[in-house]
């Protein structure tokens, strides 16, 4: 039987490039290959807008992740109204769109590209997809679109492999340094509280803004590590299994979703996240721990309290991506 075509805006970026590929677009990609005819199911030849345009003629389904960011790209203003143009093309061709909403808004703020960018996709999607209850229910008042709730499906290639590690550290925060994600701002509130050397916290992740480095390594001391770099998937599962709680210190009324949380999953982590988004979906089901203010985070950590691994490792079963994708195709059936 022939498949539907389907177009995954962004491409991967070409081979050659040797970037690092999102792994949630990978996953997602290859989700759709038991169902569909992925038009772009290999790495693109060009910049991801150019590869749009080749494509517009391709499929009958088309799937855009992050698309309100184009603003925020390198000559953005150009790359925005270039793409209004291949969007209203596929508005006359009449296609199937989904958009897969992955944060509130873009986690430096909204723009005025941003704002219009989702008012078109609120207005044309066939499909829109969050990774929060919280984002559902927030978007579904907002379209005539079928908005559907998935859970962030787990990695399949992640699986915890380390058994009765010793643990070397009380608080595991890892993953880009950025502003959002609150680093500083906890860090600052640490060295007032009562807790202050008395917690082992370990900071591994990539930063690249040179006055938020500097503000962290001011923090630094016997109790509380920082390495500026990206962590490899073995060595992170490690760190995990020698830290007591994985720590999300997020600050930003943009979050919805996050891929580390499912990748720190996983790896069976015991998570503490804000009260927000898929963090409080996932404390609903015992999975992650949350709180309201800072505070909070030492009233868990001193509760003794852990999640049951039993949960994660069923969770990861019953929430992979093979499972996604064919409920994904049941989905673009019923619209």
């Amino acid at each position: 039987m022939k498949k539907d075509k389907v177009y995954y805006f962004p491409p991967l970026p070409p081979a050659s490039k040797n970037l690092v590929i999102n792994p949630y677009s990978e996953n997602f990609i290859n989700s759709l290959k038991k169902k569909f005819d992925v038009s772009n199911a290999k790495s693109s030849s060009s910049s991801a807008l150019v590869d749009f345009f080749k494509n517009l003629f391709s499929s009958n389904l088309y799937i855009f992740n992050w698309i309100e960011n184009i603003g925020k790209k390198k000559l953005g203003i150009i790359q925005f109204f270039l793409f209004l143009i291949g969007f209203f093309i596929l508005r006359l061709r009449k296609v199937k769109i989904c958009w897969v909403v992955h944060n509130f808004h873009p986690h430096d703020g909204d723009s005025t590209i941003s704002i219009l960018v989702k008012k078109l996709m609120l207005a044309s999607s066939k499909i829109i997809i969050t990774h929060s209850s919280e984002a559902r229910d927030y978007f579904s008042s907002r379209t005539k679109a079928q908005v559907k709730f998935f859970q962030h499906p787990s990695n399949h290639k992640l699986k915890n492999k380390y058994i009765d590690v010793q643990k070397e550290y009380d608080i595991l925060i890892w993953g880009t340094i950025e502003p959002y994600k609150g680093v500083l701002e906890f860090l600052q509130h640490h060295c007032r509280s009562q807790s202050s050397g008395k917690l082992r916290i370990k900071i591994i992740g990539r930063c690249k803004d040179k006055n938020i480095e500097m503000e962290i390594l001011r923090f630094c001391n016997k109790f509380v590590e920082f390495e500026n770099r990206i962590v490899p998937f073995d060595e992170l599962n490690l760190l995990i299994q020698k830290s007591k709680f994985v720590l999300f210190p997020y600050i930003s009324s943009s979050i919805s979703s996050s891929g580390a949380l499912i990748d720190t999953l996983s790896f069976e982590g015991n998570i503490i996240g804000p009260k927000k988004g898929a963090f409080k979906d996932l404390s609903s089901k015992g999975l992650c721990f949350v709180y309201k203010d800072y505070d909070e985070i030492y009233k868990i950590f001193e509760s003794g309290l852990l999640i049951d691994p039993k949960k994660i490792k069923n969770f990861n079963e019953e929430n992979n991506w093979i499972i996604f994708g064919d409920s994904f195709f049941n989905l673009y059936n019923t619209c």
